[in-house]
């Protein structure tokens, strides 16, 4: 049974942790607005890491994740083995290196989201997706890797390698706002111009 909680300020996290083993939590999502950093990742995963399965942090709309990094995706590969889907949005520091960690230490993830935003592309380059290729994260289905530098050939490449199983969303997101909505029209482009994958959005 899925127990899910919704952590939408710093003293939702210190309540939450305030229960034996975070209450039998299974699923956190930290908030658009949270402001989530390292740390909060480490005592989230300390006390509750175990029977995660589900973890969602960082916003491409408010750009929270900024502060997420590849220690933070360390703590989480360490202490939530049994995760089946990871968000990491707006995470635009997170390196190659701390992708591979999650393709190596993370084997029953069904969805993985590892994301920049509008206004700040990410880190990972197009070797980020070389793991994939060999066949790491086999339940993998739904890979979101937006406002990355992973590059469209690729990402072809390994939609070509696991399409059948596997739906892939990359390039470049909009933003959110009216004035960014009206330039796209005025320039003949409509929300979603530059992105790309087998995936329906």
């Amino acid at each position: 049974m899925v127990v899910y909680k919704q952590l939408l300020k710093h003293a939702d996290l210190d309540a939450l942790l305030k229960q034996n083993k975070a209450g039998g939590v299974t699923a956190v999502t930290f908030g658009p607005h949270f402001h989530v950093e390292n740390d909060h990742v480490r005592r989230l995963a300390e006390a509750a890491g175990p029977q995660l399965t589900e973890l969602r942090l960082g916003s491409s709309e408010t750009g929270d994740g900024l502060y997420v990094t590849d220690a933070g995706v360390d703590i989480i590969v360490r202490h939530c083995p049994d995760l089946e889907v990871l968000q990491l949005a707006a995470t635009t520091s997170i390196s190659n290196r701390a992708f591979t960690r999650i393709c190596s230490g993370l084997p029953k993830l069904r969805e993985l989201h590892v994301t920049g935003h509008d206004k700040c592309r990410g880190a990972l380059e197009r070797k980020a997706l070389q793991p994939l290729m060999e066949g790491a994260l086999p339940a993998l289905r739904r890979l979101y890797i937006t406002d990355q530098g992973v590059g469209y050939d690729a990402v072809q490449k390994l939609i070509k390698k696991r399409g059948k199983t596997l739906q892939v969303l990359a390039g470049d997101t909009d933003g959110y706002g009216f004035a960014a909505a009206m330039v796209k029209s005025l320039q003949g482009g409509s929300w979603g111009d530059d992105l790309y994958g087998n995936m329906r959005w």
